[in-house]
């Protein structure tokens, strides 16, 4: 990562690039995040749309939050793969479980929308408040816009499945991972 952090004369994309991918072949979650990153980007590799969609899996379906969250975008804009609302909503849904902000929020318009699944406004507020509580503006103005069509009873229940949420502990490869 020496290489992919560091400034100027010492910074060899291209050189992090390939020990992302040796270490992404072996299995390493990081390095896979970071070598889906590359082929998103086009830094230190051309960008390949193929390639982004690969490596962000392979680190999601170990459990890396962020990955999660990027692929759902991914499908959810149809950035580098065919847009597909419900495998972007699977995605959102396994980051936010793991207390992944974005993906919160994401999670919580397309429930709101009913985008790749059912509209459900009291999930979709449950997501959005829990983003909202974590700083996020974008679910703060949804979360508005949500409690417009939901009941009073509604909104106490939205608000109890949020009081209840506790994020999946990330797997001993992704600790830390949440925010990244």
């Amino acid at each position: 990562m020496i290489y992919w952090h560091a400034t100027g004369a010492d910074r060899d994309s291209v050189e992090a690039a390939k020990l992302f991918h040796l270490a992404a072949e072996t299995g390493h979650v990081r390095a896979q995040a970071y070598l889906g990153s590359a082929y998103r980007t086009g830094v230190g590799v051309a960008h390949d749309p193929v390639q982004t969609v690969k490596w962000f899996k392979a680190a999601a379906e170990q459990g890396h939050p962020l990955s999660q969250a990027v692929l759902g975008s991914l499908y959810m804009t149809g950035e580098c793969t065919e847009k597909n609302p419900a495998e972007a909503v699977k995605w959102f849904r396994q980051a936010a479980d793991h207390g992944q902000v974005e993906a919160m929020g994401n999670l919580g318009a397309m429930l709101y929308l009913g985008q790749g699944v059912a509209t459900n406004y009291v999930e979709a507020y449950k997501w959005l408040h829990l983003a909202a509580q974590r700083g996020n503006q974008l679910a703060v103005k949804n979360r508005g816009e949500v409690s417009k069509r939901l009941t009073p009873a509604q909104m106490a229940e939205g608000r109890k499945l949020a009081t209840e949420f506790q994020p999946r502990a990330a797997t001993n490869s992704t600790a830390g991972a949440q925010q990244q």
